[in-house]
């Protein structure tokens, strides 16, 4: 496989791992956000209404009380005529709080929130009545009776509001029970992906590093003329091609130097007759013109130098049978 391929390959992996971290980080915060959303769906919303009720029950027996004590006609049926408000806004928050209501006990309180405040409405109304009719007496009878009934409606709400907070709470437990389950996922898949990417980092060293590192050993070596290398890295992407072009100029280096030296080792040893034979390319062609044209010259020189020395040595016996001839 070519470099690029490699790398695209490694590169592409990561990504994958990267998309699926983020993926599992997007699918946790839904449902954190989920879990969030039902505990305010569930719980919050009826939590405000449940707190109303608890504030407008003391309020109505406040007004109740106001309409006995208030001494005009008017006074009293201001009194009467906000009851009838208090009422209407009751019910509505019953009915809010009735929605989001999932639990039996819940729903069970509620039904007795309804029945109480059904008893206590008209037992209200009555004490108003007769307060602006101005059957005081009648009317403390009727408030002894709703009093009671509004403290057992009191109670009932503080009932419903506690089993809601303590609903809240087990849902708040629960949405941080699946926070530390969805932090603690993130950290294993962050700590694979961490030693994955490590894996990849060394992955690519070995790819690209390691090759070049023995090439360029080489190559440092031949820079101080030691020619007999050996490069053993061997693939077919990229880096493998340079190994290759590192090898073949190992070859094309080393055997017409080896060639030289051994052409003028024979020349050495009084072989005239040695000629480099080889294929050299380049500037080594011109290296073996010159080294056979040195050794060439050497044994036309040798040969003109024995040619003399033999005419001189004629010439001496000449002159030597010359001189016997005088004597």
């Amino acid at each position: 496989r070519r470099t690029v391929t490699k790398l695209m390959i490694a590169f592409a992996l990561m990504a994958t791992l990267m998309a699926v971290v983020g993926y599992q980080g997007l699918a946790a915060a839904r449902t954190l956000n989920g879990s969030i959303d039902d505990l305010y769906a569930k719980h919050m919303v009826g939590a405000a209404s449940i707190y109303q009720m608890e504030v407008l029950v003391p309020t109505i027996g406040r007004d109740v009380r106001q309409a006995l004590i208030s001494a005009d006609a008017a006074g009293r049926e201001e009194c009467a005529h906000n009851l009838e408000g208090y009422f209407a806004a009751l019910e509505d928050h019953m009915a809010s709080t009735e929605r989001p209501l999932v639990s039996e006990e819940g729903r069970a309180v509620l039904a007795k929130i309804r029945r109480e405040e059904s008893e206590y409405k008209p037992l209200v109304s009555a004490v108003a009545r007769l307060a602006i009719e101005h059957q005081d007496k009648a009317a403390l009878e009727q408030m002894v009776k709703a009093k009671a009934v509004g403290e057992a409606l009191l109670d009932s709400c503080k009932t419903l509001a506690g089993l809601k907070d303590k609903l809240g709470k087990k849902a708040i437990d629960e949405s941080a029970t699946v926070y530390d389950s969805i932090r603690t996922t993130l950290m294993v898949f962050l700590t694979v992906a961490v030693l994955v990417a490590v894996g990849f980092g060394w992955f690519l060293t070995r790819l690209l590093a390691d090759p070049l590192r023995e090439m360029v050993a080489v190559a440092g070596q031949l820079a101080q003329g030691h020619l007999d290398q050996h490069l053993d890295y061997r693939c077919a992407d990229e880096t493998g091609q340079l190994a290759d072009a590192l090898r073949t100029m190992i070859v094309e280096f080393s055997a017409p130097v080896k060639e030289a030296a051994a052409v003028l080792g024979r020349v050495a040893e009084r072989d005239l007759t040695v000629r480099m034979q080889g294929d050299c390319k380049g500037d080594f062609s011109a290296v073996k013109t010159s080294v056979n044209a040195a050794v060439e010259k050497l044994g036309s020189a040798l040969e003109e130098v024995q040619r003399t020395a033999i005419q001189v040595a004629a010439t001496s016996q000449q002159l030597s049978a010359a001189s016997e001839e005088l004597a």
